[in-house]
């Protein structure tokens, strides 16, 4: 410590100066103190809160973003903020700092008070996007999901495959800008990965009985990282993912926006391009191997009242690693039947039938976690004809299964595997008891545990004349 004349002094602690607190500007209305030239975003985020709990008897209905970027022209700073209910407008504004470091603190200080939130609520959460709806501009940081139609050039593809790859590819593109791309951008992949797992969370309470205010909770969590829009003033009943079929609905729109994911560079590219992103091979049968594949669909239908197909041209596929890791040899080969919404299409079709995750809880299949299959083509229909088809003309796959040793369960049970010295699994007509219902499964189903059972050998095009869709 210093000293004078002998004597110790105390010195005074430096102290920082206090910034005065930055006057907010409504953006268009008011007069900015600094005129800055070309704007470039230096950082961005972007949070979302959903947040509709019982807290203190009361019922929170909090929908709401907020995005905050620091922005500069190389010599100035300024911070742009845009918030509002999710699905509307919103209000933009700006603070000018006095220089970036000020700009930073700022930045930083506004970002942790939201994302702490205040006493009882949730806090915003970030949500990572791939394309921004909010902020100061549409800004694509990794592809374009939704760009606009595909081009119209000369296609080499037969007329029937290119009317198919078009026809699912605006089939799985509509439902994104429709239904997945959510009201403040199209989500990054990491983000429809914590999606995936809000999900499982809540598959994991439908399976314990959770309360309606546990349900709360994780829905408004679920709901903040994935942003829906909702009514102003919605139905919490409706809201509560507390259900496996809310919950399957919500998980469908999140693997298909996987899907587009992996292909958004092709979307709205001409079909030729949009075939070629598939990695598939697509090829018109000749007209006898048509015809058979035709009456083997129309031999196979069931007593299903509410289906009456009308069969259409039939396509060849193969998938090359799908065909080529397909262990045949595991015998017993039958040709069956799988169904699923147009919009699947190019997901399966890039990446062959999957098998749920182990992370994602079994509740909910009614033999564990496989790929379903039917020897009856109307049961597999059923899962064709969706209300959110854009078209009335569906598509039903034709796959080879290598059953091997068939074991025949004959009540609902949640396999990993099939029992030992077993290759397949069987809900049997007649004579399965399913849980949850007083009587027997009507229609054979056949659940394979590995994806190398089966391989897709045709795509067959069809119409239910009596336009039923399930919902």
């Amino acid at each position: 410590m210093p000293q004078i004349c002998g004597r110790r002094i105390k010195m005074s602690a430096v102290k920082k100066t206090k910034r005065a607190k930055l006057q907010v500007y409504r953006a268009g209305i008011s007069t900015y103190p600094v005129d800055m030239g070309n704007i470039e975003v230096a950082e961005k985020k972007v949070l979302n809160q959903m947040d509709f709990r019982v807290v203190k008897g009361k019922r929170r209905n909090n929908n709401k973003f907020y995005v905050i970027e620091l922005q500069t022209d190389g010599d100035h700073w300024r911070l742009f903020t845009h918030y509002g209910r999710v699905g509307d407008a919103g209000v933009q504004e700006y603070r000018f700092p006095e220089d970036e470091e000020h700009a930073r603190e700022e930045f930083a200080k506004i970002l942790k008070s939201k994302l702490k939130g205040r006493s009882g609520s949730q806090g915003y959460k970030e949500v990572e996007l791939d394309q921004f709806l909010v902020g100061s501009g549409s800004i694509p940081t990794n592809g374009e999901v939704g760009k606009s139609s595909t081009k119209t050039v000369s296609s080499k593809l037969s007329p029937i495959v290119h009317d198919f790859v078009a026809h699912i590819f605006e089939e799985s593109t509509g439902l994104v800008q429709s239904s997945i791309e959510t009201p403040l951008g199209a989500l990054s992949e990491e983000q429809i990965k914590k999606g995936e797992d809000a999900l499982n969370t809540l598959r994991f309470g439908v399976g314990r009985s959770w309360s309606p205010d546990q349900f709360d909770e994780a829905s408004s969590h679920f709901y903040s990282i994935v942003p829906h829009r909702f009514d102003r003033f919605p139905d919490p009943d409706q809201m509560r993912l507390d259900s496996l079929e809310k919950l399957d609905k919500e998980d469908e729109l999140l693997q298909l926006m996987g899907d587009v994911f992996r292909v958004q560079d092709s979307i709205g590219d001409s079909v030729d391009q949009q075939y070629r992103s598939l990695g598939v091979i697509i090829e018109p049968t000749n007209p006898g191997e048509e015809r058979e594949i035709q009456e083997f669909v129309r031999k196979s239908m069931g007593g299903h009242t509410h289906i009456d197909l009308e069969i259409g041209e039939v396509l060849r596929v193969e998938i090359p690693f799908e065909r080529k890791r397909f262990h045949g040899s595991i015998g017993n080969i039958q040709q069956l039947f799988h169904g699923t919404r147009n919009a699947n299409h190019v997901g399966v079709l890039t990446s062959a039938l999957r098998i749920a995750p182990a992370s994602v809880p079994s509740t909910g299949y009614m033999f564990g976690k496989g790929i379903y299959m039917a020897d009856r083509s109307t049961k597999s229909a059923q899962y064709a004809f969706r209300g959110d088809n854009k078209r009335d003309w569906a598509y039903l796959y034709v796959l080879d299964g290598a059953l091997g040793r068939i074991y025949e369960a004959l009540q609902s049970h949640h396999y990993a595997n099939p029992p030992s010295g077993f290759d397949s699994v069987q809900g049997v007509a007649g004579s399965t008891k399913a849980w949850g219902r007083s009587g027997y499964l009507s229609y054979n189903e056949f659940i394979i545990y590995t994806v190398e059972q089966c391989t897709i050998k045709y795509i067959v095009k069809m119409k239910n004349r009596t336009g039923w869709r399930s919902y």
